[in-house]
């Protein structure tokens, strides 16, 4: 029995909530947000039309959409995104400091993992990318 694959699944893990905790903290102490906040608010901006609806915004979050729901109330709060309702249906839309704060965050977490990245081969760094896309979008953890 080959543990290559399990091996690998648990890398993954290790080194995805390590990153998690770390932007967690530095986005939580500078912008009073969470990665998962950063990940919706980034999409919902680099989005065609900056709006969607809560399933489409549950596919880059990897999460249900009670949970998304819960988060899209929060930042609706504070005035990052906003419900909006119109032909197509309930939408999900950014609003300019929404789109401020991706911005401002995104060079926060490309600073950070910029950082991180100092520790790998910069040759292997490409090749890392590459497979965990492959892996992300590989048909036995896409297929429903």
């Amino acid at each position: 029995m080959s543990t290559a694959g399990f091996t690998f699944c648990m890398a993954v893990q290790r080194a995805q909530a390590s990153l998690r905790r770390k932007l967690d903290d530095k986005l939580g102490t500078h912008y009073g947000i969470d990665f998962a906040d950063f990940v919706l608010l980034d999409w919902l901006a680099s989005h065609a039309d900056s709006h969607a609806s809560l399933v489409e915004c549950a596919q880059p979050l990897g999460l249900a959409r009670p949970a998304v729901l819960q988060r899209v109330l929060a930042l609706e709060k504070i005035g990052l995104v906003e419900r909006q309702s119109t032909h197509a249906g309930r939408r999900i839309a950014i609003r300019p400091a929404g789109k401020t704060l991706a911005h401002n965050a995104r060079e926060t977490i490309d600073w950070l993992c910029g950082q991180a990245l100092t520790a790998i081969e910069p040759a292997s760094i490409a090749s890392a990318a590459a497979s965990l896309r492959t892996f992300a979008n590989a048909r036995a953890l896409t297929a429903l």
